[in-house]
């Protein structure tokens, strides 16, 4: 017996129409082809879609494998050579590269291979601890500004104008004739005078962010101001400070060497690639060698680091498609 059912919609006239079916009209699908034309996009979480984007850029990956292999080549390189860095060997003074010593050898018979090492231990260092010290003191400090805004933002931001307007060198000078020449005066005077620009990029992140919807709504529902600042205003701001400290590491490499060449960075004989350059200088003419390695470690490393931050810029940045 034919069996009917009748189902009523509203139009949008609001006037009820009428629909009937049969059962035999009605056929149940198996469990298996429920999902057979079901198309649907991969979900992923913005750290895997920013992985996605780099990828994708070519330059970038040779970068990050090159300063990986070379973080891995100065961590462990120095413990498999049979010299050492401050090793010295009158008798085998200013050789050219060999199968014995690589690289060759100083005016003092030192192992450039060894130093150059350790050279890159030490610059790396300065670079990585610096960019670490710029993220979180200008992370808090630009992120307090721009969220309170008014009277302290225009009293902090003067601050950074104050700070911005004297030179790095004399930070180091200062430093250096307080502290002596060390890692530890490098890395506090490239701090203090870099620091500042982390802040101005997260100020500005934090006044965009801070007047949108969600970051008002959390206010709305009673978010206490750290909560709001941390979790919803500088995670956000996420891209723009990663991109950031990339850019800083390489920045902070090169003020390291120039303020080593300039004798003002590492004490001798510690080795890192600012002071490795200066020493050449004097045998550059007859040697040109014992230059090269140490300058030709620096254009790699900056080279390196810029493609990733080019990388991270276009992983980062919304406006680049998948």
């Amino acid at each position: 017996m034919k069996q009917s059912a009748t189902i009523r919609v509203r139009n949008f006239e609001k006037e009820q129409a009428t629909i009937d079916w049969t059962p035999e009209l009605v056929e149940k699908l198996d469990d298996s082809e429920k999902d057979t034309g079901f198309i649907a996009i991969e979900s992923t979480t913005f750290l895997q879609d920013a992985w996605r984007k780099f990828k994708k850029n070519k330059l970038a990956l040779v970068g990050a494998g090159f300063l990986i292999l070379l973080i891995l080549v100065c961590a462990f390189g120095p413990m498999l050579s049979p010299y050492t860095y401050d090793q010295i060997d009158l008798f085998n003074s200013n050789q050219a590269p060999t199968a014995e010593h690589w690289f060759g050898t100083d005016s003092l018979g030192r192992d450039l291979f060894v130093r150059v090492l350790i050279g890159g231990r030490i610059s790396l260092t300065v670079g990585v601890v610096s960019a670490l010290i710029n993220l979180v003191i200008g992370t808090i400090y630009g992120g307090i500004s721009g969220y309170f805004g008014g009277r302290i933002d225009q009293i902090m931001m003067r601050i950074v104008d104050i700070i911005y307007s004297i030179p790095t060198m004399l930070y180091v000078l200062l430093i250096t004739m307080v502290f002596g020449s060390s890692i530890g005066t490098v890395i506090a005077a490239i701090a203090i005078s870099s620091w500042a620009g982390m802040a101005r990029i997260v100020r500005g992140q934090v006044l965009t962010l801070k007047e949108q919807e969600y970051a008002l709504a959390a206010k709305a529902l009673g978010a206490n101001t750290w909560r709001i600042l941390i979790k919803h205003l500088l995670l956000n701001s996420i891209g723009p400070i990663i991109v950031t400290v990339t850019l800083n590491i390489p920045a902070a490499i090169f003020s390291e060497a120039f303020l080593s060449f300039v004798g003002c960075g590492i004490a001798i004989p510690m080795a890192s690639w600012g002071t490795l350059s200066s020493e050449s200088l004097r045998t550059v003419m007859a040697y040109p060698y014992q230059m090269f390695f140490p300058v030709a470690a620096i254009c790699l490393t900056m080279f390196s680091l810029n493609f990733i931050g080019d990388g991270f810029n276009d992983a980062f940045d919304p406006r680049r498609s998948k």
